[in-house]
């Protein structure tokens, strides 16, 4: 091949390539011809695309408000208490002996063998009402007085054959129990109309208090039994000590601030008892007002009955500042204030040994 057909050759080439790419812009051209009377596609592909903008997360949504009227146990939400609580006093390494200062007294029917007592208000603006359950065969009986005047509001008699324990009060119910006997007797608080009898799982049946949720029995051993209202089966058992030895003859009852308190029976004391596992970590000495009562009996020239020992406690709904104390037969109820001795300084074993030969009866001790 010649110099001047490569040459020739090489300018065809070019025109082709030429020719090619003219046809390709002309092509391109035609697509991307917009017809006069239509707007332009912001989205076409002949336009540079504008960068896409940051879009924004959005915000999550607050959380839903919960009122306490609108929130029930079934529902599983935990209402937010609207006072902080504070965190509970830590307890001393051993048990605290404590006094009573007396702040009030109110006058009680001094013919009632008292087997228990319960202050009881209705709403905001009612009266405090003091049931009392009342024991001997032939005389017992429940019954509710204005704990004001002593003044009795209504009772209810329990058959001659039967002799009443304890009471409490417990949603809307009071119950009372029957000594030597499994029978409770279960009323309406507003008006003691006997709605039921129930069994409970025990021989026998001294004191009764309830944490809120079970009824809290004692009969005479050191053992206190958990008892579940709604069917009255057993739910536990706490053996109840002081310093290993067993606490038995714990009668009358009453819950105050997360402790059961309980006095002996034949002892002016109150065994103030650890629920978690019975352990008595603290006593109160309530022996002046036992001679209080005597001195004023014996002032008074009454005829008997005779005060007898101390078998009452109470507080107020809501209220553990306060005690209220008072015996079989006692025509007083005492509102007191507990007040610990040394400091509150635990006690020393001279002291421990002190108390038990006190406020405790022998171990074996039965009626």
């Amino acid at each position: 091949m010649g110099l001047r057909t490569y040459f020739f050759l090489l300018a065809i080439i070019f025109v082709l390539v030429a020719c090619l790419d003219s046809h390709g812009a002309l092509v391109q051209a035609k697509k991307c011809r917009v017809p006069k009377k239509k707007k332009k596609n912001k989205g076409d592909s002949c336009r540079k695309p504008k960068p896409p903008s940051k879009k924004r997360r959005p915000s999550p949504p607050p959380p839903p408000v919960v009122f306490a009227e609108d929130v029930f146990e079934d529902d599983g939400v935990e209402v937010p208490d609207p006072k902080p609580k504070t965190p509970p006093s830590p307890q001393p390494e051993g048990p605290v002996l404590s006094s009573y200062e007396i702040v009030e007294e109110f006058d009680r029917d001094r013919t009632v063998y008292t087997q228990g007592i319960e202050i009881y208000k209705r709403c905001d603006d009612c009266e405090y009402s003091d049931f009392s359950s009342a024991g001997i065969y032939g005389a017992s009986r429940v019954a509710e007085f204005n704990l004001e005047s002593g003044e009795m509001i209504r009772s209810r008699d329990l058959p001659a054959d039967e002799f009443a324990e304890g009471l409490t009060v417990l949603d809307g119910k009071l119950y009372q129990l029957i000594w030597k006997s499994n029978k409770t007797y279960v009323y309406d608080v507003d008006d003691l109309g006997r709605r039921e009898v129930k069994e409970h799982t025990q021989d026998d049946g001294w004191g009764l208090t309830d944490d809120g949720t079970n009824l809290i029995l004692s009969d005479s051993s050191n053992v206190l039994s958990f008892i579940d209202p709604s069917d009255f089966s057993l739910v536990k058992q706490i053996p109840v000590t002081f310093e290993g030895t067993d606490v038995v003859w714990i009668n009358e009852l009453e819950w105050v601030d997360g402790l059961i308190y309980g006095n002996v029976y034949q002892r002016s004391c109150i065994a103030k008892i650890d629920p978690s596992n019975g352990k008595v970590i603290g006593w109160i000495d309530a022996r002046g007002l036992k001679d209080k009562v005597d001195e004023d009996h014996d002032a008074s020239e009454e005829s008997d009955p005779r005060p007898d020992v101390l078998n009452g406690i109470a507080i107020k709904p809501r209220d553990a500042s306060r005690l209220y104390l008072t015996g079989k037969y006692w025509p007083k109820i005492f509102a007191v204030e507990e007040k610990p001795l040394n400091d509150g300084k635990p006690m020393s074993q001279e002291k421990i040994d002190e108390i038990k030969d006190i406020c405790m009866v022998a171990v074996d001790a039965r009626l």
